[in-house]
């Protein structure tokens, strides 16, 4: 990936021409093995993926750690791991000019404390019952600014899809106060409300590709995630119970 960088071979994918997109998203890796104790350990990783044109995702960086729960320890698991992931990334690339797409786990005090020491950009989803407060707040402020909107279409895969982007300025998030951007998606076989939270200015010239380069361009993650596992590649399939050898598989798996 830096060799690319360097080449400037994915220049285009950057947001405003300045902000590379790095994915970040967790998945179990392995379902588990018994330890010595009796007790099933399942495998978990975060994953980094650079955004590049067309939609292209290029591994970055994985940060791998153990659970014994992966329903009850899933959000400490991830966001443990993504402080380190974070902190990693930092050192590799300390000048990238780097904006985070996440999902609605992500904001929360420590992130937002993480990318105001670094510098860094993120857009992430706004979740209704993750954040209630701020979702009320925005949904609120929102309604009282008319003139924060935008009708625009972009294409899809069933065809075009005409959207409605409303937005909305310092909306409270702890000890933060960031903006808040929707959008009402009426395609040819479904409607659709996207909601993200970002430290962005929002502006009529900039929500567009906010939404459309930006926060949507996070479902390629998952779509990765979803072929690995349901595409005959085997993530989350227990082939080695050597943690070092598991590991080695994985990154494998990633680079191919």
């Amino acid at each position: 990936v830096r060799r690319l960088l360097q080449m400037r071979l994915l220049d285009r994918a950057r947001l405003f021409d300045r902000w590379w997109l790095i994915a970040v998203d967790g998945t179990l890796q392995d379902r588990g093995h018994d330890t010595p104790q009796g007790e099933a350990r399942y495998r978990y990783v975060v994953e980094a993926k650079l955004v590049g044109p067309e939609g292209t995702m290029f591994s970055l960086m994985t940060e791998f750690r153990d659970m014994y729960d992966p329903v009850r320890e899933k959000e400490d698991c991830e966001l443990n791991a993504f402080q380190r992931l974070a902190e990693r990334l930092r050192v590799e690339f300390p000048k990238l000019s780097i904006c985070l797409l996440m999902d609605g786990l992500y904001p929360v005090q420590a992130v937002f404390d993480l990318c105001e020491t670094y510098g860094w950009k993120f857009i992430a989803t706004l979740r209704e019952g993750r954040q209630p407060t701020a979702w009320d707040e925005a949904v609120q402020t929102m309604m009282m600014s008319p003139a924060n909107v935008l009708h625009a279409q972009r294409q899809g895969e069933d065809g075009w899809v005409e959207q409605t982007l409303r937005w909305t300025h310092q909306v409270p998030f702890g000890t933060y106060t960031f903006q808040v951007l929707f959008s009402g998606e009426i395609s040819p076989v479904a409607a659709t409300l996207w909601c993200w939270v970002t430290n962005f200015t929002l502006s009529h010239d900039r929500v567009y590709a906010i939404a459309n380069q930006g926060g949507r361009a996070r479902n390629g993650i998952e779509n990765v995630f979803n072929v690995e596992k349901n595409g005959g590649f085997g993530l989350e399939h227990a082939f080695c119970a050597n943690t070092t050898g598991s590991q080695n598989y994985h990154l494998v798996m990633q680079m191919a």
